[in-house]
């Protein structure tokens, strides 16, 4: 699987060893992964891609989640698995692009969003930042579009006193939302 990947890209990143005790240089990956395309993160690969392999997978596996789970807000999704590559115990972290952005690293006072630019996590811009914000509403705006059908429907089958019941409470949700 590694031998086919030729460079560190918009979706891919190297880290030949876990950081546990500096873990914002791999959190940040897992940020912009979260907030851009999506991507996978291979721990025991250098950054020529030579596997070096980690010497306590289980131990990393379990740093991984709970730094994850501690440090980014909201918690993403991710797949963890353990790789023999040549012999060696290889970590791929699979991160895929989330639906509740932004995602934020947050530690020792610190709250900032990264994305993917090229094959670097940089802290993203002001209007980047925005359009996540704006990203990560959209699951509110869907569930007012369904809410709004089934709306529509009820009054179409002549149950006026619950549609407008209900277009009375879309107004109130959507005038909240300032939609």
């Amino acid at each position: 699987m590694i031998s086919t990947l030729i460079s560190e890209a918009t979706v891919c990143d190297f880290k030949e060893a876990l950081e546990v005790k500096k873990p914002k240089s791999w959190l940040k990956s897992v940020s912009a992964f979260a907030n851009t395309a999506g991507g996978t993160l291979f721990f025991g690969v250098d950054n020529a891609h030579n596997v070096v392999g980690l010497s306590d997978p289980q131990t990393d596996a379990e740093n991984i989640s709970r730094l994850i789970k501690e440090r980014i807000s909201p918690i993403p999704r991710f797949i963890l698995t353990a790789e023999q590559e040549y012999g060696k115990a290889v970590l791929v972290l699979s991160i895929p692009k989330g639906t509740h952005t932004p995602y934020y690293y947050k530690a020792d006072g610190i709250r900032e969003a990264y994305i993917r630019l090229g094959d670097e996590s940089i802290v993203a811009p002001d209007h980047i930042l925005h359009e996540l914000i704006l990203d990560g509403m959209n699951p509110l705006i869907h569930l007012s579009q369904s809410m709004m059908r089934r709306i529509m429907r009820s009054q179409s089958l002549g149950n006026d006193t619950k549609s407008g019941q209900g277009i009375a409470l879309m107004t109130n949700i959507l005038s909240r939302l300032a939609l």
